[in-house]
């Protein structure tokens, strides 16, 4: 039986709108933001990592994507996450990768 007790109520509350905030990051409006790497994992030193712990996350413009990467042997693994992901391929430039975050194109917006 469920409990219906109201701090049952508030936390799961709590934990629904968490989850939709999460879901609201990652949302493509045509601006790049960074939580748009968050849900990409990279294969490093043996497990999967979060893109963010591995890699310097920016937006330097308002359609542009930058990755810096710490470690020089993490280029490839990093530029593969990012070609698998639904983000396109990056334009690799020594330790940093950007992707342009255009406008969805008729496919991706019929897929979504």
């Amino acid at each position: 039986m469920t409990d219906f007790s109201m701090p049952n109520l508030d936390q799961r509350m709590k934990k629904s709108l968490a989850a939709l905030k999460d879901e609201f990051a990652g949302l493509r409006t045509g601006r790049a933001t960074t939580s748009l790497l968050d849900p990409i994992m990279v294969e490093a030193y043996g497990s999967k990592m979060p893109m963010n712990q591995v890699a310097t996350v920016s937006v330097p413009e308002a359609r542009m994507l930058s990755v810096q990467v710490w470690d020089k042997g993490m280029t490839q693994a990093v530029e593969k996450a990012i070609r698998e992901s639904s983000l396109g391929g990056p334009e690799p430039n020594g330790r940093r990768h950007c992707n342009s975050c255009g406008a969805a194109r008729i496919e991706r917006r019929a897929s979504s």
